[in-house]
């Protein structure tokens, strides 16, 4: 894949901090979750020599960045990551930073499973029983 350029990502990162300040109104809490969805790809980017340019991601990092974070995290950390990266690179064509087509378009959103979580196990079930 040829470069195509544009900014790198973490260069535009303060424009779009105020952009989620000015002209959403966010809250501190959810611009700082946002923020550190785009930190942690593009460093990520970066630990792996991939490109890291707005013209240069293409779906194929996104979905291995979200498969990254779902090992490394969980699937629910995942789909987070997924929904800011809609809003960051929705945020990248709008202002122009971003010819090409928005790759989040090629990415599926990340399944999230219920775990259903065991309350006890038999040794703690039964010496609750035998206190009670």
């Amino acid at each position: 894949m040829g470069a195509l350029g544009g900014p790198e990502i973490a260069t535009l990162l303060p424009s779009w901090e105020l952009s989620l300040d000015d002209e959403r109104q966010l809250s501190p809490n959810t611009q700082a979750v946002y923020l550190r969805t785009v930190r942690l790809f593009a460093a990520w980017l970066t630990g792996r020599g991939l490109p890291s340019g707005t013209e240069d991601v293409g779906a194929e990092h996104i979905r291995a960045f979200l498969a990254y974070e779902a090992q490394r995290t969980s699937a629910i950390s995942a789909h987070q990551h997924y929904r800011n990266l809609r809003v960051f690179f929705g945020w990248l064509a709008s202002e122009g930073e971003r010819k090409a087509p928005n790759p989040m378009e090629r990415v599926e959103r990340p399944k999230v499973t219920k775990k259903a979580k065991p309350f006890f196990d038999d040794d703690e079930l039964t010496r609750l029983l035998k206190t009670c």
